[in-house]
């Protein structure tokens, strides 16, 4: 304080104490200690006077520092929250102008606070405020998820570009990888901020929906000439099938007989699908060869199991569609089956005409005989001449025919039997030959 002011002191030499210690003019010009300050001032004629001041500090308001404020935009700032102001008269002014409402400013700049105490004493203070833009993650989003789908990046569906994220699933913290690569079903909420003051929130739904299950791929080997139902090997019930071989529709899925791999595709009424393949293999059937006619002497034996190959088959018979052990003595007549498999179950049968016939019945030998000899030709029935003595085999096989007019005498024991060439024995209208089976 300017304690000169106070007296006409002009055209006087004067000195200043300060409760009896002399101080300079200037000192008393800025005076700020509480105190006696004294005054005496005197004139060119030897005349003076004295004057005594009185200084008392009274205390005053102190607001404090200046402060800096940083809001978002689309929110107000209360002023009147940053400095303690009870008991005092407040002005608050914004570029000169009065604040009508200090609680709820909104605009970026200086705003100057001047409190009063009742003594008359004051403070001033500044606050500048700043007004920051928020971030804008987007529209919230909803995500339907198939249970084959990949997982979502769900940071990608919001702008979070230089900002801080957080997240959470069902009100549960997650970190942001979590976040990145979602498949649980739930809320995810992200909250976003710039610079800590201004942030943005944004939810992602995920829905879990219901996805067909075909099971495991199949992997099925037929016989030649035989077909499979796809359509057993998988439960579609309620779902939209499609299938293909090589990237064509299958014509009938329900009988397949050709090498390949079948897909199926199915989806279900919300355009869930799964897919599944079916390998089929061909494979190669046994194959015994031909059908075969056997005839056989009574009396005789054959081992039909010779007639075919069977190594590496499982293999069974039967007579007359009544199963037999192997044939290895076949003696009687009959229609042999033989039916074999591999161990993929590929089968093959064969049929073996087993006929035996019978043994020519020429009747008792005589003991002696003379006969007259007629021609003989091997188109004769056999089981009406005998043979004997030197007229062999040779004779008779060789078709010539014998003396028309000689009789022979016939030794006991020299009866000669023929059968028939290439099938049974005598007694039936064929070519004759030597039998040497019967």
């Amino acid at each position: 304080m300017d304690l000169t002011a106070f007296f006409p002191l002009a055209g006087t030499t004067n000195g200043w104490t300060l409760n009896g210690a002399p101080i300079t003019n200037a000192n008393a010009a800025a005076a700020y200690a509480p105190g006696v300050y004294q005054v005496i001032a005197a004139t060119n004629g030897g005349c003076s006077d004295t004057a005594d001041v009185t200084l008392s500090i009274l205390p005053g308001p102190a607001l404090g520092p200046d402060q800096s404020a940083d809001a978002c935009q689309g929110t107000t700032v209360d002023l009147t929250s940053l400095y303690t102001t009870a008991g005092l008269t407040v002005f608050w002014t914004f570029a000169g102008a009065v604040v009508p409402d200090p609680t709820a400013v909104d605009l970026d700049g200086l705003y100057q606070l001047v409190v009063v105490n009742a003594d008359g004493c004051g403070d001033t203070a500044v606050v500048t405020l700043t007004m920051q833009y928020p971030p804008a993650l987007g529209p919230d989003q909803t995500i339907d998820l198939c249970g084959t789908a990949p997982p979502v990046d769900l940071l990608a569906m919001f702008n979070t570009a230089g900002l801080t994220t957080s997240w959470t699933l069902n009100g549960l913290p997650i970190p942001n990888s979590a976040a990145s690569a979602a498949s649980a079903p739930g809320v995810y909420e992200v909250i976003a901020t710039n610079t800590g003051i201004c942030s943005d929130t944004a939810m992602a739904t995920i829905n879990q929906l219901t996805t067909p299950a075909l099971g495991a791929d199949q992997f099925v080997s037929l016989c030649q000439g035989s077909a499979t139902d796809l359509t057993a090997y998988f439960s579609t019930a309620g779902l939209t099938v499609d299938w293909t071989v090589a990237g064509a529709p299958v014509a009938d899925p329900t009988a397949v007989g050709v090498a390949g791999q079948y897909m199926l595709v199915v989806s279900n009424s919300v355009s869930c699908s799964d897919t599944a393949l079916v390998s089929v293999s061909v494979q190669t059937n046994p194959s015994l060869g031909l059908d075969q006619s056997l005839a056989i002497c009574a009396g005789s034996v054959i081992d039909l199991t010779t007639l075919y190959t069977t190594n590496g088959y499982t293999t069974s018979w039967s007579q007359n569609g009544s199963p037999v052990p192997p044939p290895v003595n076949a003696s009687s007549s009959g229609v042999y089956t033989l039916a074999v498999a591999d161990a993929l179950g590929c089968a093959d049968t064969a049929v073996v005409d087993l006929v035996v016939d019978p043994v020519p019945m020429l009747g008792a030998r005589p003991s002696a005989a003379s006969v007259r000899w007629r021609q003989l030709r091997p188109q004769h029935h056999v089981h009406h001449h005998w043979l004997g003595g030197a007229m062999d085999r040779k004779r008779l096989s060789g078709g010539r025919p014998y003396s028309s007019n000689t009789a022979r005498s016939i030794p006991t024991g020299s009866v000669e039997q023929l059968r028939l060439r290439g099938h049974g024995c005598c007694g039936a209208r064929r070519q004759c030959q030597p039998c040497s089976g019967c």
